[in-house]
C-alpha cells in the first residue's frame, strides 16, 4: 500500500513502546500494593516506590526493553518481501522457538532451585543436632540477676513433677550468641592458636538438653569445683584419637586464674547453625555467668507455673521467657525466606513460559491449519494431530532441559557449599524438575492443539 520501511519500523516500535509502558505501568502498581506483604515476609522496605531513583529505572526499563524486544519485529519483519510476507516458508519460527527454549530453561533453573531449597530446609530442621532441643523452655535474667534469688527458685521448681530438669546457665548449647576465648593446656604458659567455645552451665546442663558423655562422667555442683567437659572435637584438636585419653588433663580459659580438669567427653552438639563447622567446645561450672533459667517440661501448660515462680523470685521484672525451638527457628530463616522466593519467582517464570508456549501454538495452529485440515481429510485421528504439537514443544522442552540442568547443578551446588550439612543435588531433583516441565508443557499446549484438532477441514480447506 506504499509504505516505506522506515515508517513501518517506528510504527513496530511505537507499539511496542506502548505494550511495555502498559505492562511497567501495571507491574508498579502491582508492585506498590506488594510492598507490605514484602516487608512483614523478607525485610522492611519503604512504603512506596515513588521517588526518583525508581522513576528514573522504570523510565530506562521501558527503553531497553522496548529496543530489546522491538529492534527484531521492526528490522527484521519490515525487510521481508510482500509475497514472502503472506506466504512464510515452513521452519520459519526459529526466533520463537529459541525464545521459547530459553523461557523453560529459566523455569526449569527455577524449579531445580525450589526443590534443592525445600530438600535443604527439611534437612536442617531434621538434622541430629548432639542435643535434644524440644520441650525446653529458657527465661534470660537482667542487669543486676540475683544469683541466689536464682538458686532458691531452681530449689522450687524441682518439686514440681512438670519439670523433669532445670539448670542454671550462659546459654543453650546452640546459640546466636557465643562466647569463644583462647585456653591454656596442661599447667603451659603459651596461649593456643585457636579460640575455642564456652558454654557455662550447673551439673543439670547436659541432662536438661541431652548431651550425650562418651567419655568420663559429669562434673559436680559446687562453688570451688574445677571439673570441666570437651567435645569430641575439641579433643580431636588436642590430639587423643580416643576421647578418653584427654580425661585428667587440665585448662585454664582466656585470663582466668583457675585451672580445669577434664573429667568427661561429651557428643559433639551444634553450637550455632548447621551453615558452620562443629567448633572445639568446653562446658564448665562458673556459676557468676548463670543467668540464664533453662526447664524441660512435661506439659506445656507448666509455662504458667514457672512464669508464677520466676515473678514470686524477681518480682518487678518481666518475664521473657520462649522456648529453645523458637530460638532456633531463626537460625535458618534466610533459608526458609530463599525457599519462599524461589517459590514465588518459580511460579512467575513457569507462567510466563507458559505464555510464551501458548503463543507460538497458536501460531503454529494458524500456520498448519491447512495440513491439519488435509490430514483429517485423509483420516489422522484427534491424536496423531495432537502428537505433531506435542513432538515440536516436547522436543523445545528437552533441548531446554539439557540446558537447564548443568546450570541448575552449578547454581545450587555452589549455594549448598555454605552449609556443612547438606543435601545431595541427585538424579531425583533433575526427573521432577523434567516431569514438571513436560507436564506444564503439555497442558499449555493441549487446550490450543485440541482446538485446531477437532475444527472441522471444511473451514480450513474451503479456500483451497
Amino acid at each position: 500500500l506504499g509504505s516505506g520501511r522506515r515508517q513501518l519500523i517506528k510504527d513496530l516500535l511505537l507499539e511496542t513502546a506502548i505494550l511495555v509502558s502498559i505492562a511497567m505501568v501495571s507491574g508498579a502498581g502491582i508492585a506498590q500494593l506488594s510492598l507490605p506483604v514484602i516487608s512483614n515476609k523478607f525485610a522492611h522496605l519503604p512504603a512506596s516506590i515513588c521517588s526518583i531513583e525508581n522513576a528514573v529505572f522504570l523510565c530506562t526499563v521501558v527503553i531497553v526493553v522496548t529496543l530489546l524486544a522491538g529492534i527484531y519485529p521492526a528490522f527484521i519483519l519490515s525487510g521481508y518481501q510482500p509475497l514472502k510476507a503472506f506466504k512464510p516458508k515452513p521452519g520459519a519460527f526459529s526466533v520463537r522457538r529459541g525464545l521459547i527454549i530459553t523461557q523453560f530453561v529459566i523455569s526449569q533453573i527455577m524449579i531445580i532451585g525450589v526443590i534443592v531449597a525445600m530438600t535443604q530446609v527439611r534437612l536442617l530442621q531434621s538434622a541430629d543436632l548432639g542435643f535434644n532441643k524440644d520441650a525446653v523452655y529458657t527465661v534470660p535474667g537482667f542487669g543486676n540477676y540475683d544469683l541466689n534469688a536464682a538458686d532458691a527458685l531452681k530449689t522450687r521448681l524441682k518439686q514440681y513433677a512438670g519439670f523433669t530438669s532445670i539448670t542454671l546457665a550462659n546459654m543453650p548449647p546452640a546459640a546466636n550468641s557465643n562466647w569463644m576465648d583462647v585456653f591454656y593446656f596442661d599447667q603451659g604458659a603459651i596461649p593456643s592458636s585457636y579460640n575455642i567455645d564456652i558454654r557455662v552451665g550447673d551439673a543439670d546442663y547436659i541432662r536438661t538438653f541431652g548431651l550425650q558423655l562418651i567419655a568420663g562422667r559429669n562434673y559436680q555442683d559446687g562453688k570451688n569445683i574445677r571439673e570441666l567437659l570437651i567435645n569430641q572435637t575439641f579433643a580431636k584438636e588436642l590430639g587423643y584419637k580416643d576421647p578418653a585419653n584427654a580425661i585428667g588433663h587440665t585448662l585454664k580459659i582466656g585470663n582466668r586464674e583457675e585451672w580445669y580438669q577434664v573429667v568427661g567427653v561429651i557428643k559433639d552438639f551444634t553450637n550455632n547453625s548447621l551453615r558452620e563447622h562443629i567448633r572445639p567446645s568446653v562446658i564448665m561450672p562458673w556459676r557468676d555467668a548463670c543467668w540464664l533459667t533453662c526447664v524441660r517440661l512435661t506439659d506445656f501448660k507448666m509455662v504458667e507455673v514457672l512464669e508464677d515462680e520466676w515473678m514470686k523470685a524477681f518480682p518487678g521484672y518481666v518475664f521473657n521467657g520462649s522456648f529453645l525451638t523458637q530460638q532456633m527457628q531463626g537460625f535458618y530463616q534466610q533459608e526458609q525466606q530463599l525457599s519462599l522466593l524461589y517459590r514465588l519467582f518459580a511460579g512467575i517464570a513457569i507462567f510466563i513460559s507458559c505464555l510464551g508456549l501458548y503463543g507460538m501454538v497458536s501460531f503454529m495452529a494458524v500456520q498448519k491449519q491447512k495440513e491439519i485440515g488435509i490430514r483429517k481429510v485423509l483420516g489422522a485421528s484427534v491424536m496423531h494431530i495432537l502428537y505433531l504439537f506435542w513432538k515440536e514443544f516436547l522436543i523445545l522442552v528437552g533441548i531446554a532441559f539439557l540446558i537447564a540442568a548443568p546450570a541448575g547443578w552449578w547454581l545450587m551446588n555452589n549455594w549448598l557449599q555454605n552449609f556443612t550439612l547438606r543435601t545431595e543435588v541427585g538424579a531425583t531433583v533433575f526427573l521432577t524438575a523434567m516431569i514438571a516441565s513436560v507436564a506444564i508443557a503439555l497442558l499449555t499446549v493441549s487446550h490450543k492443539a485440541m482446538t485446531a484438532a477437532l475444527t472441522n477441514p471444511v473451514q480450513s480447506i474451503q479456500t483451497e
